[in-house]
């Protein structure tokens, strides 16, 4: 069974439009909302996961996120 708490996530970034931007030396939430607070308006949202397999979710919601999906060039 997965771990579904966000606090214990091992990935974090910020959601502007359909685009995650990865924060990989962010440690938690809190880390996250600096960079959110940061960022240029429009203010993104945070964004976690706990495996790089796994959807992006909203901090805030626990919503799974829409994104734009990665084209693997090696298939086929």
């Amino acid at each position: 069974m997965s771990n579904t708490n966000p606090h214990h996530a091992k990935h974090w970034g910020l959601l502007v439009g359909e685009t995650v931007k990865p924060l990989p030396k962010v440690r938690g939430a809190s880390d996250a909302y600096v960079a959110a607070a940061k960022a240029r308006k429009p203010w993104p949202e945070v964004v976690y996961r706990h495996h790089p397999t796994d959807p992006w979710r909203t901090f805030y919601s626990d919503d799974e996120v829409p994104t734009q999906l990665e084209f693997d060039w090696d298939a086929a």
